[in-house]
């Protein structure tokens, strides 16, 4: 039966709710997503919740955490008892005050399952955050933690460090940096314990693998080091190895021209000044080759509408291949 509002009207709310709720069950995520956010946004409490759930579980791209817990408090605020009732983690979890044994303790209790739990995760996100903020433990942690995914044979741990924007001078060598006992250390052991208990909630490793690097992934993003990284993957792209080249950079007509100008040295130190001033100019008795290497420089940085020194970059791995 159609639900009618006070005016004898369908509620679209509930109606959109609903939808969601079908689309959930016949594992449509993407489309409860959808639906959910349309109820949310009419004001349903419970749609609110249910996407805090469905977003912390990593279900649709891009994995937000922010989002997901700003769903949580809004559905809490909004009257929602399942969600009033638990808000106390995720409180708890924003003050660097939940604990890794409680969290472990928690994932324990629940009814096993291969996809991970969304309010735990979005807890567990926040609460690793917030520590590394309140010891200052942040670069130790990231530098640990890609590291120690450097070594994967999984190509999809390599997609997602390519994926957080962070140069392999900033983290090699952080397996041995950190002082026994200090807090990064504490928190890094807290990381391999949830991964342990996660495994026993019934996730695969491949599973337990892609929650770990999300929380890191949200870290970084967070941190000062997040300036380059991109939006954290969902479970319907995280495993795609071959997300990194399908960056525009890498796949551009002109980047082979590029790499036969940029073997000239006067040649790529304008082509780097244009890509970060689209204002640089070469004197005019320099070679036409110069002036063509600044001229794509610019050209290409508005074209493909991306961070110029990615662009750099690709070349340069680029150059690397084929040497």
């Amino acid at each position: 039966m159609a639900v009618i509002s006070l005016f004898g009207k369908k509620d679209p709310a509930e109606q959109a709710y609903r939808k969601g709720l079908r689309h959930l069950k016949a594992g449509e995520m993407a489309e409860a997503s959808q639906s959910f956010s349309e109820a949310m946004q009419a004001g349903h409490a419970a749609a609110a919740y249910n996407l805090s759930v469905l977003w912390g579980m990593g279900a649709v791209s891009p994995y937000d955490f922010d989002v997901a817990a700003d769903c949580w408090y809004k559905a809490a605020a909004a009257g929602n008892e399942t969600a009033r009732q638990s808000l106390w983690l995720l409180e708890a979890a924003d003050r660097a005050g939940f604990g890794n044994d409680n969290l472990i303790a928690l994932l324990g209790k629940q009814p096993k399952s291969p996809t991970l739990n969304g309010t735990l995760m979005i807890c567990a996100a926040r609460f690793y955050d917030a520590v590394c903020r309140q010891y200052g433990a942040t670069a130790d942690v990231i530098a640990y933690e890609l590291d120690g995914a450097s070594s994967s044979e999984m190509p999809f741990v390599h997609a997602f460090i390519a994926r957080t924007g962070i140069d392999r001078s900033f983290y090699a060598g952080g397996l041995d940096r950190l002082t026994e006992g200090s807090a990064a250390d504490q928190v890094t052991d807290g990381l391999n314990a949830f991964s342990v208990a996660l495994r026993q909630s019934g996730c695969s490793m491949e599973m337990s693998i892609m929650a770990r690097c999300s929380i890191v992934g949200y870290m970084i993003r967070k941190s000062a080091y997040g300036g380059a990284s991109e939006p954290l993957l969902g479970t319907d792209r995280f495993f795609d190895a071959r997300q990194p080249a399908a960056h525009p950079a890498e796949n551009h007509p002109i980047l082979q021209r590029l790499c036969d100008l940029l073997q000239d040295e006067t040649c790529e130190r304008y082509f780097v000044m244009a890509l970060h001033s689209g204002k640089v100019q070469a004197p005019l008795t320099i070679a036409t080759k110069v002036q063509e290497a600044i001229s794509v420089a610019q050209e290409i940085s508005e074209l493909i509408g991306i961070a110029p020194i990615r662009i750099y970059e690709a070349i340069k791995r680029e150059q690397g291949a084929g040497a």
